[in-house]
């Protein structure tokens, strides 16, 4: 694959002819490796360590209790952006 980029970018007005079999296969290929990706980084996010009880609380300035009600009452945050977190 990292040929064709190279050859692109090298000769990006070179015309190539291909068959519809070599087209079609192309692009199975494309979205099973896109697919591939977009799992693998899925599974990768799903790994990752999520706050305590105690760690979330003490961040949002709330008793854990109030945590477990928003909880009970399906109430969720939702994430938008990643800072620092002091734990010490």
């Amino acid at each position: 694959m990292n040929e064709l980029f190279f050859l692109a970018d090298k000769y990006p007005n070179l015309n190539v002819t291909i068959s519809l079999d070599d087209l079609t296969k192309f692009g199975r290929f494309m979205i099973f490796e896109t697919k591939r990706e977009i799992e693998e980084k899925l599974e990768r996010a799903g790994e990752e360590q999520l706050l305590s009880t105690q760690m979330a609380s003490k961040m949002l300035g709330v008793d854990r209790s109030t945590l477990h009600r928003w909880q009970n009452k399906d109430i969720y945050l939702i994430l938008r952006s990643v800072t620092r977190i002091n734990t010490g």
